[in-house]
């Protein structure tokens, strides 16, 4: 990993590594950032997870149930779908510096958003017996995923400034 600091190689193992040219706390960072992929990629093999249930399980032909409230249960999926889609870029800006516990904060709050719909799917799979219920909704949560991981670059520079910033005030001490 290159050191913020002094932009020197280091290879860190420890959480509470510092470079050992400047000091950097680069462990921390390190840490900071595998905390995010973690949950965000543990949000989304949920999703996966509910896909493989649905090529998995079958509902019985009782469980199916008929009506328009029910059919239109996907489209009412994918629309909170749609309006998750726009709180996240509502919510999207990344100020240029954040605490790594804010930026996980808000990880965990974006990955939760974008399992909704995925959710609400599964459970219209259930009721109406019909893959699409359920692959609809589906791919308004794979969006909304996408945008997530567009975001998490922008995430780690800001967790990076950040500890920056407070490494460079230490220093001064």
């Amino acid at each position: 990993m290159t050191c913020p600091g002094c932009s020197s190689q280091v290879i860190v193992g420890d959480p509470m590594a510092t470079c050992t040219s400047c000091g950097y706390p680069i462990g921390k960072l390190r840490m900071a950032l595998a905390q995010i992929y973690v949950m965000s990629f543990a949000l989304f093999m949920s999703v996966v997870v509910y896909g493989v249930v649905v090529a998995l399980v079958r509902p019985g032909g009782s469980a199916q149930i008929e009506g328009d409230v029910v059919q239109a249960a996907p489209y009412v999926a994918l629309g909170i779908a749609a309006i998750m889609f726009v709180l996240m870029l509502r919510w999207g800006e990344v100020p240029p510096e954040m605490t790594p516990g804010a930026v996980v904060q808000q990880v965990v709050l974006h990955a939760a958003m974008a399992e909704v719909p995925a959710v609400l799917g599964l459970v219209a799979y259930f009721l109406t017996g019909k893959t699409q219920d359920f692959v609809i909704p589906l791919i308004g949560s794979l969006v909304l995923f996408a945008t997530l991981a567009t975001r998490v670059p922008k995430l780690g520079m800001a967790i990076r400034r950040y500890l920056y910033r407070e490494w460079e005030e230490s220093k001064r001490k």
